[in-house]
């Protein structure tokens, strides 16, 4: 216990002398610790004391703050707050679904993550000290950090029904995407990444975090220095300041083109990447039926890298560019971004549809021939690329579903996966849609992750 108190306080010295935040040192004390591989026997005798320092130090939060203060920042609290609120949500449920979780988890996951913690009360603290900022911002920050606490068990427990209303609301074409993105990531992670598509992965990210870099720092430079070393360049040639600046935008403006249309192009080169992994290319002279479903993810990782490096970039150059020249070029690339994946999407449902109609007729051998399901269903993935994790699920008497319409088992909202096709003695049904009554004997075909099929079948059988 001493020597892990006596780590922590000198790591906080040190990071003190060398002007960081005490917290900072504080964190790599604790880093240190669990590299040494003795986290699990120190943790539990420095409890006490954290939990004591934590009360502490929220003592020493409130007797800072005047309550009063609320009445004269209500403005910029309900802003912050508000700001705080839809940020945290949507960036954790855009994170949470690019990562495979499926819509329902990730709209949950983002409710509730709404809030803010504690670790905001040292920042603002050590911008107050070092005068970075106003004091008006410690009451704001410790207001807001309450506001979104209190409302974060009201998120949480309207979170299911706010996914279940998005997942109706979606269109056609976004319902089959969400369904059939959590299989390709699925897919990806279980092939595993040879050698050389990791090298090339790894590659990419480098260069891409390389040329954001450097865009970044010459939109800085170029910012600071533009009107000081026109004049002086100015002077020194004899030209007029206008010409010079005009001169000097321009060099800046070369310079920058290729950094970013190195990240454009890099961002496509890690999707096509990544979409190849997980949806393979058809053998030459073959075919290319995968096509839909790899557009369609290429486009979501290059509006996910656009997003991540954008987001940064904007908030970095923001204080020192003039206008808002950052946030509608970043909101221009994710328009055309967006309209290229309305597109895709649209051809993916049309992809959908189309092997929907094979999917069918496979279901109608299986019924006549029940042994076969398996080797049938197999092949159709193997012709369908793409199209999730088929499997097929017949209702028998006394089932949970028997006698209730999709809609009504909302099992799309519920568990991720999508029914596409649906088998009825000699009836056939192509994407049914959710007012159809389920009965005994219905062959259906569900696509979708692994764990959302497991889920829905699950569901189904009650």
């Amino acid at each position: 216990l001493v020597a892990s108190v006596g780590l922590c306080f000198s790591a906080a010295l040190l990071a003190h002398v060398a002007g960081f935040s005490v917290a900072l040192g504080a964190f790599l004390a604790g880093s240190f610790v669990a590299e040494g591989g003795v986290s699990k026997q120190v943790e539990p005798l420095v409890r006490p004391l954290r939990d004591m320092f934590a009360a502490i130090f929220f003592v020493a939060v409130g007797m800072s703050i005047e309550p009063a203060a609320i009445f004269e920042y209500w403005p910029a609290v309900l802003a912050l707050t508000a700001a705080v609120l839809v940020g945290k949500t949507l960036g954790v449920t855009t994170g949470a679904f690019l990562a495979g979780l499926g819509t329902r988890t990730s709209i949950r996951a983002g409710m509730s993550m709404g809030q803010i913690g504690e670790f905001s009360f040292i920042i603002v603290g050590l911008g107050v000290a070092t005068g970075a900022t106003g004091s008006f911002l410690a009451p704001v920050t410790v207001f807001v950090s309450v506001a979104t606490a209190l409302l974060t068990p009201f998120f949480v427990a309207r979170s299911s029904a706010v996914a279940n209303h998005v997942d109706r609301r979606l269109p056609h074409a976004l319902q089959t995407y969400a369904t059939l993105y959590g299989s390709w990531v699925e897919s990806a992670r279980g092939r595993g990444l040879p050698s050389t598509a990791t090298g090339r992965i790894r590659r990419l990210a480098r260069f891409i975090v390389l040329d954001a870099v450097l865009l970044t720092t010459i939109l800085i430079g170029v910012s600071l220095t533009l009107e000081s070393g026109t004049d002086s360049l100015a002077s020194l040639l004899g030209l007029p300041p206008a010409v010079v600046q005009a001169g000097a935008v321009a060099l800046a403006l070369a310079a920058l083109f290729p950094l970013l249309y190195g990240i454009v192009h890099s961002a496509r080169s890690l999707g096509t990447a990544i979409a190849l992994q997980a949806v393979p290319a058809a053998p030459s002279g073959r075919a290319d039926l995968g096509a839909a479903p790899r557009r369609a993810l290429r486009l979501s990782v290059q509006i996910g890298v656009v997003l991540i490096v954008g987001i940064p970039m904007v908030a970095v150059t923001l204080p020192i560019l003039p206008t808002y020249g950052g946030p509608a070029l970043l909101g221009m690339l994710l328009l055309l971004l967006g309209f290229a994946f309305w597109r895709s999407a649209r051809d993916l449902q049309g992809h959908v549809r189309a092997g929907a109609t094979m999917i069918v007729e496979a279901l109608a051998v299986t019924g006549e021939h029940p042994t076969s399901s398996g080797g049938i269903l197999a092949e159709v993935r193997q012709l369908l690329p793409g199209i999730g994790e088929l499997t097929q699920v017949v209702l028998g008497a006394g089932e949970a579903a028997v006698g209730q319409t999709l809609a009504q088992l909302n099992l799309r909202g519920l568990t991720g996966a999508s029914v596409v096709a649906l088998c009825r003695g000699e009836e056939r049904l192509v994407l049914p849609e959710g007012d159809k009554e389920l009965q005994v004997g219905d062959i259906l075909a569900l696509t979708g992750s692994q764990r959302a099929i497991a889920a829905a079948t699950a569901l189904l059988h009650g």
